[in-house]
């Protein structure tokens, strides 16, 4: 006879990682959707395309404020590339400001809204975190990032995936469509949604279990830090 116990108790460890990934393919999906919504405004409006390029350009001038004041800050690298990255993703903000782009092709725009999206994701993505980070509930105490490896891996998956969105929606003209007829921009925005949701929330479990994997690794390798992290004392996979 089959064990049946563990279909109704299955281990802490699995319970944890189906919380993972449910949580993470949400997130996904709605870093897709802002993403895919902030390029449709950028495209579209030139107010936003213009608040948007303020917008990153601001946030690149405080990082590298704080970079310049503390030397010594975690992830150096990494924060220097994303401040570069928003530089650059403000000044694709005005190139993309649709009064201003008449003499750039739509194949030509493919490139910038891919930075653009990269740029994008990114950001959503660490402002969910930071949210997460602000929740004192075990409901998310399991996938919220305490490595650097977990930064490294959420960075790149998110820097891929906000390519890939600012990709199709680049490849498939949308801008353009907007400008031919209501009907066409909307059938150009339903290829993009079957696209980039899917993809936003595969990508989102993706890097939820993955980051989970590697703190576990972690406190398996250190269990005074597995005890630290606990809630009073005990692992995350035993909440």
């Amino acid at each position: 006879m089959p064990d049946l116990s563990l279909i109704k108790h299955p281990p802490r460890k699995v319970v944890v990682l189906c919380r993972c990934l449910l949580v993470g393919g949400c997130m996904g999906f709605c870093n897709s959707l802002m993403v895919n919504s902030a390029l449709i405004e950028v495209s579209v409006s030139p107010f936003f395309a213009i608040s948007f390029g303020v917008l990153f350009i601001a946030s690149a001038g405080i990082v590298f404020h704080q970079m310049c004041r503390d030397a010594n800050v975690h992830n150096f690298w990494l924060l220097a590339a994303f401040a570069s990255l928003n530089l650059a993703s403000g000044a694709v903000c005005f190139v993309l400001e649709r009064d201003w782009s008449h003499g750039i092709t739509a194949s030509s725009k493919v490139p910038l809204y891919a930075m653009l999206g990269m740029c994008l994701a990114f950001s959503v993505s660490f402002s969910f975190l930071d949210l997460l980070a602000r929740c004192d509930s075990p409901l998310v105490g399991a996938i919220l990032v305490r490595t650097e490896w977990q930064v490294r891996v959420i960075a790149c998956i998110s820097l891929v995936t906000g390519g890939l969105y600012g990709f199709t929606f680049g490849y498939l003209k949308i801008e353009d469509s907007f400008l031919r007829s209501p009907l066409a921009f909307r059938e150009a925005l339903h290829r993009d949604s079957s696209l980039c949701y899917p993809l936003g929330a595969g990508s989102g479990a993706i890097a939820a279990v993955a980051a989970r994997l590697l703190e576990q690794k972690a406190e398996a390798d250190d269990p005074d830090l597995a005890y630290s992290r606990g809630l009073g004392g005990r692992l995350h996979d035993d909440i």
